[in-house]
């Protein structure tokens, strides 16, 4: 991957296409889980690509790849949550409602949807983009224990969120 992003810092463009490519699915997942829409995560992955490929000069450090697009990510979908006005698409208080949906992995990410914002990134940085505790840490910016204390916290109320859907059953 390092030779990779030399040529894209570089300028081969295709290089850069492919880092995108191989890290994607770990950035929507991210994007996602901050912003819960569809369309805002692919809006915001857009974005972060383009100033990922405009500022890829400046990585000094070509092994921190994932992390350095992670945080870009992270920061544009920080920007849109800011700007998002507090108004609800007609489509997302219908499914607020309680329209039906069946599949363990809706109920997954049902529960992960009830789990602050905070609890959802670091479970999606560790369980789907499979970082290590160190490089979450470098993304979120905090200590690798501050990132341990919030993973044991978060594993917790997902365990709360999840026996509550259970119960409810």
């Amino acid at each position: 991957m390092e030779e990779l992003v030399r040529r894209a810092q570089r300028g081969d463009a295709e290089a850069f296409a492919q880092l995108i490519e191989q890290n994607k699915k770990g950035l929507y997942a991210a994007a996602r889980a901050v912003l819960h829409s569809d369309e805002d995560a692919a809006d915001a992955m857009q974005d972060a690509v383009l100033q990922g490929w405009q500022k890829l000069p400046r990585l000094a450090q070509p092994a921190f790849f994932k992390t350095w697009m992670t945080r870009i990510l992270l920061y544009r979908c920080y920007d849109m949550l800011r700007r998002r006005r507090r108004t609800v698409p007609l489509e997302e208080a219908a499914q607020a409602a309680g329209a039906p949906h069946g599949g363990e992995r809706l109920e997954v990410a049902d529960a992960l949807a009830h789990l602050a914002q905070s609890d959802r990134l670091v479970l999606t940085m560790f369980y789907w983009q499979d970082l290590p505790t160190r490089q979450i840490a470098q993304t979120l910016g905090v200590s690798e224990a501050a990132v341990r204390t919030r993973l044991a916290r978060a594993r917790k109320r997902f365990k709360q969120q999840w026996q509550e859907k259970e119960d409810a059953i």
